[in-house]
């Protein structure tokens, strides 16, 4: 007679033989609106695209770029840090622009510490008046 292991089981079997599970991973993830906020300092009108960062435990500092595209327009921020990002944060990114109401794609990227964690490619964006 053959005896099924459920891969559930298996999986906990070879994890708890080697100590390689992680806890609490990385998460990085787009916000599905984006506002619109007026013009600053004499630049273009902009939007503020918020994310949720994560990095895990132990806390370290987080490096977050964002970029944005709506038709011909596209901008991409600078680089966002936060500080101990070992704690779940909600931040935002300006990025001005000749912004329009209506669907826009975003690409984001975050490094914990010195290495590369997580990214988020062809997000849709709602851009929503202020």
């Amino acid at each position: 007679m053959v005896r099924r292991i459920s891969l559930a089981t298996l999986a906990a079997v070879a994890f708890g033989f080697t100590g390689a599970v992680l806890a609490d991973p990385s998460t990085l993830s787009v916000h599905p609106k984006a506002p619109m906020v007026a013009a600053v300092d004499d630049m273009a009108p902009a939007i503020v695209v918020y994310l949720d960062v994560y990095c895990g435990a132990p806390p370290v500092d987080a490096k977050v770029t964002v970029a944005v595209r709506q038709g011909d327009v596209e901008s991409s921020g600078p680089v966002t840090y936060v500080p101990d990002a070992g704690t779940r944060q909600t931040i935002g990114v300006t990025l001005p622009g000749a912004w329009q109401q209506g669907q826009a794609v975003a690409f984001a990227t975050m490094l914990c510490g010195a290495l590369p964690e997580a990214f988020e490619t062809g997000a849709f964006i709602n851009i929503t008046p202020p």
